[in-house]
């Protein structure tokens, strides 16, 4: 029997016993720290924190996530964007009412395509994806994108001011979204207290390898290529806003130090965390923290199902293998506890029997 303590937000614990197995679902950043905290994870930084060690596993390690570079404004000048001065009216509303149509019905993602830099053409896989938003400079730009992505609004509106200091808005543009599928850093999470409540450090990495940045300048210039030197954005003078981005000032516009300027200052997550319990090809793969059915090494009763478990990255969106990862661990469980007892009456999860197994008592959830 495995037990497992909660702490529920009303103030008070709860001892939860399982019988048969703790799936853990809490994702990249929290998965990790349960079962830190939980004394599974690397001896040094568990020790540091005077925190039992039952397991010293490479927990929290792996981090890698998707990075997008926020590129443009690209302006053009015909109506094609979307401007809410120009989109809502009685027409609109009407449309969008009865036939869910129209601009208001619009997420302004027109396209996305992916392409591969030089970084990673050798293997035809590739590492860049450019999204198209048909989002012109709009009143709320920029306390839209502090609201999404983080990024200082006081920034970006010096970015977009004119020359009289005036926040530019309503003009026709598209913003493109250059995302990095396939990082090379590597970040980790941490615990920062013993104390459960208490956020876990996070040290992304992002833009630590110098590939990552050359690929998402390449992804700039291919965004360029393609809107300035082609028949149909000609027709309607698509150009690059034709200013520096703050911080950018000293660097050559539209060079490669720019682009990497650019990169440098306005690249943000889009949520997409994955690798802290990565899954390993076999126990002594010292990168792995799980086995092929999602096992903690080492345990008895204890599974990680959850984008936790990707040891790379896809170089998609991360919603769909995440959906599958839940589809195939319950079909492991449900197998698994269904052909228990056939041949033997031997728990089969016993998996590693030459190792010392630590089980799962004392799991502590935290909400």
């Amino acid at each position: 029997m495995h037990m497992v303590s909660l702490f529920f937000r009303h103030g008070h614990y709860r001892f939860v016993k399982a019988k048969k197995e703790i799936i853990l679902s809490a994702g990249a950043i929290d998965t990790p720290k349960i079962l830190m905290l939980s004394g599974i994870g690397p001896m040094d930084h568990l020790n540091s924190l005077d925190l039992k060690c039952l397991l010293d596993l490479p927990v929290g390690q792996n981090l890698q996530d998707h990075t997008m570079t926020l590129f443009g404004p690209i302006l053009v000048d015909t109506p094609e964007s979307l401007l809410f001065s120009r989109a809502l009216n009685l027409r609109s509303v009407f449309d969008f009412a009865t036939m869910r149509s129209g601009p208001v019905a619009t997420t302004t993602q027109g396209a996305i395509g992916f392409v591969s830099s030089s970084v990673r053409k050798d293997d035809n896989w590739p590492d860049i994806q450019i999204t198209h938003v048909s989002l012109g400079i709009i009143s709320g730009l920029t306390e839209f994108y502090e609201h999404l992505f983080n990024v200082k609004s006081e920034i970006y509106k010096k970015y977009i001011q004119d020359e009289n200091e005036n926040v530019r808005s309503e003009v026709d543009a598209n913003i493109l979204g250059i995302s990095l599928q396939r990082p090379k850093g590597r970040g980790y999470v941490k615990l920062a207290s013993r104390d459960p409540f208490v956020p876990p450090l996070i040290q992304p990495n992002y833009l630590s390898h110098p590939d990552d940045v050359r690929a998402l300048v390449e992804g700039i210039k291919t965004v360029i290529d393609l809107y300035e030197n082609t028949t149909v954005y000609r027709r309607i003078n698509a150009r690059l806003y034709n200013k520096p981005f703050p911080g950018c000032e000293d660097t050559l516009f539209k060079s490669d130090s720019y682009y990497e300027c650019f990169v440098r200052h306005i690249t943000t997550t889009i949520y997409h965390p994955v690798g802290t319990a990565a899954m390993g090809k076999n126990i002594n793969d010292k990168h792995s923290v799980v086995d092929s059915k999602l096992r903690v090494l080492n345990t008895s009763g204890l599974r990680v199902i959850d984008a936790s478990i990707m040891p790379v990255i896809p170089n998609g969106n991360t919603n769909i293998p995440s959906i599958m990862i839940g589809e195939v661990g319950s079909d492991f469980i449900i197998n698994h506890w269904k052909n228990q007892f056939e041949v033997s009456n031997l728990p089969t999860h016993l998996m590693y029997p030459e190792h010392d197994i630590v089980s799962t008592q004392n799991l502590i959830l935290a909400e």
